[in-house]
Protein backbone atom coordinates (compact mmCIF):
# COMPACT_ATOMS: atom_id res chain seq x y z
CA UNK A 1 0.00 0.00 0.00
CA UNK A 2 0.88 3.32 -0.59
CA UNK A 3 0.70 5.34 3.14
CA UNK A 4 0.11 9.11 1.77
CA UNK A 5 -0.91 10.20 4.95
CA UNK A 6 2.23 9.04 7.17
CA UNK A 7 3.19 11.40 9.51
CA UNK A 8 6.06 9.19 10.65
CA UNK A 9 7.45 5.96 10.75
CA UNK A 10 9.76 4.60 12.97
CA UNK A 11 11.19 1.41 14.89
CA UNK A 12 10.95 0.32 18.76
CA UNK A 13 12.64 -2.95 19.20
CA UNK A 14 10.96 -5.75 17.60
CA UNK A 15 8.22 -3.50 16.09
CA UNK A 16 7.75 -1.33 12.75
CA UNK A 17 5.66 1.47 13.22
CA UNK A 18 3.98 3.68 10.92
CA UNK A 19 2.29 6.92 12.07
CA UNK A 20 -0.95 8.04 10.23
CA UNK A 21 -3.99 10.70 9.89
CA UNK A 22 -6.75 11.40 7.28
CA UNK A 23 -9.58 13.32 7.19
CA UNK A 24 -13.11 11.89 7.56
CA UNK A 25 -16.62 13.68 7.74
CA UNK A 26 -17.51 14.89 10.81
CA UNK A 27 -21.13 13.71 10.19
CA UNK A 28 -21.75 10.97 7.82
CA UNK A 29 -25.27 11.51 6.87
CA UNK A 30 -25.02 12.20 3.50
CA UNK A 31 -21.20 10.87 3.03
CA UNK A 32 -20.35 7.07 1.89
CA UNK A 33 -16.99 5.78 3.32
CA UNK A 34 -13.92 5.75 0.55
CA UNK A 35 -15.71 8.38 -1.32
CA UNK A 36 -15.15 12.17 -1.33
CA UNK A 37 -17.15 14.21 1.46
CA UNK A 38 -19.03 17.26 1.45
CA UNK A 39 -18.88 19.17 5.27
CA UNK A 40 -17.03 19.55 8.30
CA UNK A 41 -14.00 16.84 8.45
CA UNK A 42 -12.43 15.75 11.34
CA UNK A 43 -8.98 13.53 11.84
CA UNK A 44 -8.67 10.19 12.56
CA UNK A 45 -5.47 8.73 13.68
CA UNK A 46 -4.19 5.29 13.09
CA UNK A 47 -0.80 3.60 13.47
CA UNK A 48 0.08 0.70 10.91
CA UNK A 49 2.66 -2.20 13.33
CA UNK A 50 3.79 -4.89 11.82
CA UNK A 51 7.25 -7.18 12.61
CA UNK A 52 10.64 -5.61 11.31
CA UNK A 53 11.45 -8.63 9.56
CA UNK A 54 8.15 -8.85 7.65
CA UNK A 55 7.60 -4.78 6.76
CA UNK A 56 7.93 -6.11 2.66
CA UNK A 57 5.62 -8.84 3.33
CA UNK A 58 2.04 -8.46 1.53
CA UNK A 59 -0.24 -9.36 5.28
CA UNK A 60 -3.13 -9.03 6.04
CA UNK A 61 -4.71 -6.25 7.89
CA UNK A 62 -5.90 -6.78 11.18
CA UNK A 63 -7.80 -3.64 12.95
CA UNK A 64 -7.70 -3.53 16.62
CA UNK A 65 -10.96 -1.52 18.49
CA UNK A 66 -10.40 -0.24 21.64
CA UNK A 67 -13.30 -0.57 23.63
CA UNK A 68 -15.28 2.29 24.90
CA UNK A 69 -16.83 4.83 26.19
CA UNK A 70 -14.09 5.62 23.27
CA UNK A 71 -10.54 4.97 23.50
CA UNK A 72 -6.95 5.43 21.51
CA UNK A 73 -5.40 2.34 20.11
CA UNK A 74 -2.42 1.43 22.32
CA UNK A 75 0.53 2.79 22.77
CA UNK A 76 2.90 -0.56 22.61
CA UNK A 77 6.81 -0.04 23.05
CA UNK A 78 7.72 -3.64 22.67
CA UNK A 79 6.05 -6.60 20.85
CA UNK A 80 5.47 -7.83 24.76
CA UNK A 81 4.22 -4.68 26.03
CA UNK A 82 0.62 -5.70 25.02
CA UNK A 83 0.46 -9.37 25.17
CA UNK A 84 -1.65 -10.08 22.03
CA UNK A 85 0.36 -8.08 19.74
CA UNK A 86 3.30 -9.80 19.66
CA UNK A 87 1.79 -12.89 18.05
CA UNK A 88 -0.27 -10.76 16.09
CA UNK A 89 2.57 -8.99 14.52
CA UNK A 90 3.74 -12.42 13.11
CA UNK A 91 0.82 -13.15 10.88
CA UNK A 92 -1.25 -9.59 9.88
CA UNK A 93 -0.06 -5.70 9.67
CA UNK A 94 -1.90 -4.65 12.94
CA UNK A 95 -4.17 -1.52 12.49
CA UNK A 96 -4.31 0.40 15.53
CA UNK A 97 -6.77 3.61 14.92
CA UNK A 98 -7.93 6.41 17.66
CA UNK A 99 -11.38 6.51 18.06
CA UNK A 100 -13.05 9.41 17.14
CA UNK A 101 -12.76 11.76 19.69
CA UNK A 102 -9.96 10.52 21.37
CA UNK A 103 -6.05 10.27 21.35
CA UNK A 104 -4.73 11.91 17.99
CA UNK A 105 -7.67 12.21 16.23
CA UNK A 106 -9.47 14.72 16.83
CA UNK A 107 -10.27 15.29 20.21
CA UNK A 108 -13.06 16.20 21.83
CA UNK A 109 -12.58 18.18 25.53
CA UNK A 110 -13.60 21.19 27.74
CA UNK A 111 -12.27 23.71 24.97
CA UNK A 112 -13.99 22.01 22.03
CA UNK A 113 -17.67 21.78 23.45
CA UNK A 114 -17.36 25.49 25.11
CA UNK A 115 -16.93 26.44 21.64
CA UNK A 116 -20.48 25.12 21.07
CA UNK A 117 -23.10 27.16 22.69
CA UNK A 118 -26.65 25.30 24.16
CA UNK A 119 -26.65 21.73 25.00
CA UNK A 120 -28.93 20.64 22.13
CA UNK A 121 -26.32 21.80 19.82
CA UNK A 122 -23.50 19.89 21.67
CA UNK A 123 -25.40 16.42 21.97
CA UNK A 124 -25.88 16.92 18.48
CA UNK A 125 -21.95 17.38 18.41
CA UNK A 126 -21.32 14.24 20.24
CA UNK A 127 -23.79 12.03 18.46
CA UNK A 128 -21.37 12.05 15.90
CA UNK A 129 -18.59 10.07 17.80
CA UNK A 130 -20.57 7.04 18.39
CA UNK A 131 -20.22 3.52 16.70
CA UNK A 132 -21.70 4.08 13.89
CA UNK A 133 -19.37 6.78 12.75
CA UNK A 134 -16.75 4.94 14.70
CA UNK A 135 -17.50 1.92 12.04
CA UNK A 136 -18.08 4.20 9.40
CA UNK A 137 -14.60 6.04 9.55
CA UNK A 138 -12.95 2.64 10.21
CA UNK A 139 -14.62 1.53 6.60
CA UNK A 140 -13.48 4.49 4.77
CA UNK A 141 -9.83 3.95 6.16
CA UNK A 142 -10.09 0.61 4.67
CA UNK A 143 -11.18 1.91 1.23
CA UNK A 144 -9.12 5.08 0.76
CA UNK A 145 -5.82 3.83 2.46
CA UNK A 146 -5.94 0.13 2.04
CA UNK A 147 -7.16 -0.41 -1.93
CA UNK A 148 -10.50 -2.23 0.04
CA UNK A 149 -8.27 -4.73 1.23
CA UNK A 150 -10.45 -7.28 3.72
CA UNK A 151 -9.83 -6.48 7.40
CA UNK A 152 -9.80 -8.98 10.39
CA UNK A 153 -11.28 -7.34 13.53
CA UNK A 154 -10.40 -7.53 17.19
CA UNK A 155 -12.00 -5.65 19.90
CA UNK A 156 -12.17 -5.18 23.34
CA UNK A 157 -14.57 -3.20 25.70
CA UNK A 158 -14.57 -1.92 28.86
Amino acid sequence: CSYMTRIAHYCVPGLDVEDHAIEVPLDWRGNVPGEGFSGPSISLFYRVLCAPDRIHDDLPLLVFLQGGPGGSCPRPTSPSSDGWIGQAIRHFRVVLPDQRGTGRSSRIDSHVMARIEGADRQAAYLKRFLADSIVRAVEHLRLSEFDARQLVSLGQSY
